[in-house]
């Protein structure tokens, strides 16, 4: 047990659990195998449902905070000014050696308006405001956001905003039983729980970043704390906390991308830390391993670990590709950088904090959170004196403002993404309207296959250009994926498709080597409703997007892009031509058509041929079915 730990636990009169540092470990290491993209080994899921390492942490924070106030109140020793005393020494060091870190390196590596993102989010986090922020920028096309390196504080600020309100809660309860107490917080909890599952179906982007829709996972926290001093039976302590980290590794392994999230499905992880923490008041075989060493050491950086593991990854994929051995050598970097800043920011600053010493502590705090909106407002300065905004990335960065993809690709109306409530948002009467006595081409597919419906449409404009689209899943029969997805599939060749007769039928989606058989079987049994089905093959991508890509190339060295070229995409491509088809059955390929050794960056208007990392602009999308116009006649 670190030092610091066993102050904590003796100025709060809370036991220390050393397992729970070991569940914290877990939590944080779940977290940053799947930023780090380490979700698989040989092949088997390990982190794809790495993000609930978050949930827990909510989870384990509501717990022991509550467990401190209740403890000091109960001792008669209870301040909200020295509560909050305490979180500043708590978070503040780091979290603004972080922010240090992050603006000098945004000053020398941010081009045009990219630093004044980088500067928001380091003036909505220090206001612990940046959930709010993110979530305001958050959408089915902004895949900048994930190059933002203050992205993962959102969670530190949904859990400073709970303990604005929370102290409060407690306090007004202290004078009731602990049986009552639990019986309201578990009130507050279900309600808490119902409203994410709401805001999750209703408003999927902006609820993962809501504290509505994760305070119910520190309620969960708060509310066992009331259970703490409870023993129970050694044999059911044992099945407990066994189950409990079955439930964490089942959600590890069993959730991904496509899971809606938070909502339900968190109860999965949350409960299992629960019934840990609850379990765990007595050593039981699964409290042993989480208190092993290396966990335990590893629960106590965690904050550190946490903090400084997105910088490193983001920062680090602006100048390079992330494969497997770099990640893992990212993590070492973490890893130790976690322990210095843990050793050297974090230890030097905690200590027990008196009345006496309270104001001091919580005038440094408004000091450091005014020094680091100077030092926001200078890091802008000092960009660009390093990297004055040229007229091409001022174009770019123009283009990108303005590129309406959502409206280009019909968003919500005939391309489903993860904002649609249902399938019921598809329009029928919009995307599958026809004018009589003209060919009919269905589009349908990914998101992929919503880039180039306009560019059906300006390049045959003698043809009803129909669109079906859904983010999520697969164009093929028998398809997984999210609900909205699935159900549109089903309903174009359950319903549509069998009464009504089209003349092509055109598949289009980011395909993985794993959908290249499913996807020219499909095309097979297709062939019932159309003379003839088409396969679009994948496009270039890049694992940065395309303008970002475009704007920093000046100032590196000449392979730059090629190196963030995504190979894979090209080997499918490969791979699809030399697969056998069918009667009445076409494969257009991407590469062939456009890339003659290299693919080109820019349209002949001189746009991005990528408005993202993977998805086509129009006019790229449009040159594109001009060079392969006679595949389709």
């Amino acid at each position: 047990m670190s030092l610091a730990s066993k102050k904590m636990s003796n100025v709060n009169n809370v036991k220390y659990r050393p397992d729970i540092d070991g569940l914290r470990a877990i939590s944080v290491l779940a977290v940053i195998a799947y930023h780090f993209k380490l979700t698989h080994v040989f092949g088997f899921p390990i982190a794809t449902g790495g993000y609930v390492g978050v949930d827990i942490f909510f989870v384990i924070s509501g717990f022991l905070i509550s467990s401190i106030i209740t403890s000091d109140i109960k001792a008669g020793t209870y301040s909200m000014a020295v509560f909050y005393a305490k979180r500043v020494k708590r978070i503040f060091p780091a979290l603004f050696a972080m922010y240090a870190v992050c603006l000098m390196a945004a000053a020398y590596t941010s081009i045009g308006k990219e630093i004044a993102d980088i500067k928001n989010s380091v003036l909505s986090s220090v206001f612990f405001i940046s959930n709010v922020y993110f979530s305001t920028k958050s959408g089915y096309f902004d895949g900048d956001l994930q190059a933002n390196p203050l992205l993962h504080t959102w969670s530190l600020s949904v859990e400073e905003q709970f303990y604005v309100v929370f102290p409060v809660v407690l306090y007004l309860l202290h004078r009731v039983s602990a049986v009552t107490k639990t019986l309201i917080i578990t009130v507050i909890f279900v309600a808490g729980l119902a409203c994410s599952q709401y805001l999750v179906e209703s408003s999927p982007d902006t609820a993962y970043y809501s504290v509505l829709a994760r305070s119910w996972e520190l309620f969960l926290g708060a509310g066992i704390s009331f259970l703490r001093h409870i023993r129970l039976r050694q044999a059911f302590s044992e099945i407990l906390t066994a189950a409990g980290l079955c439930l964490i590794f089942l959600a590890l392994v069993w959730f991904d991308k496509a899971t809606v999230f938070p909502g339900a499905a968190a109860l999965i992880p949350c409960l299992g830390a629960a019934a840990i923490i609850i379990g765990g008041n007595q050593a039981t075989l699964t409290t042993r391993l989480l208190s092993a060493a290396p966990l335990r050491f590893t629960g106590v950086i965690s904050y550190s670990l946490y903090l400084w593991h997105w910088p490193v990854f983001v920062f680090f994929s602006l100048y390079y590709t992330t494969g497997t051995n770099s990640a893992i050598a990212l993590f070492v970097v973490t890893y130790v950088a976690a322990i210095l800043s843990w050793k050297y920011i974090e230890t030097p600053f905690r200590g027990h904090v008196t009345p006496a010493t309270t104001r001091n502590t919580l005038y440094a705090g408004g000091l450091a959170m005014g020094a680091a909106t100077v030092c926001s407002f200078a890091a802008v300065g000092a960009n660009h004196l390093i990297r004055p905004p040229s007229e091409q990335v001022e174009a770019i960065q123009g283009f990108v403002a303005h590129y309406n993809a959502g409206t280009i690709m019909r968003e919500g109306t005939c391309f489903l993404t993860s904002k649609a409530k249902s399938v019921n948002d598809y329009q029928p009467e919009v995307c599958l309207r026809e004018t009589p006595d003209k060919p009919t081409l269905l589009v349908m597919g990914d998101s992929h296959s919503a880039q180039y419906w306009q560019a059906f449409a300006d390049t045959f404009p003698d043809m009803n250009v129909l669109q079906a689209s859904a983010s999520g899943c697969y164009p093929v029969y028998g398809t997984k994926g999210e609900s909205r997805c699935v159900e549109l599939w089903k309903y174009m060749t359950s319903t549509y498709l069998p009464s009504h007769k089209v003349d092509a039928i055109v598949l289009i989606a980011r395909w993985s080597k794993d959908s290249i058989s499913p996807a020219i079987e499909t095309a097979g049994k297709l062939k019932a409703y159309a003379k003839h089905v088409y396969i679009i093959g994948p496009n270039v991508e890049y694992n940065v997007p395309l303008p970002k890509l475009l704007m920093e190339s000046p100032y590196q060295h000449a392979h730059f892009l090629a190196d963030h070229l995504n190979g894979d995409v090209e080997q499918i491509d490969a791979e699809f031509l030399l697969r056998p088809l069918g009667e009445g059955i076409s494969y257009i390929s991407y590469f062939k058509a456009m890339c003659n050794g290299t693919c080109p960056l820019r349209t002949t208007s001189g746009e991005p041929t990528l408005f993202d990392d993977n998805h086509l602009t129009r006019s790229a999308a449009r040159e594109f079915l001009d060079k392969s116009r006679q595949s389709f006649l």
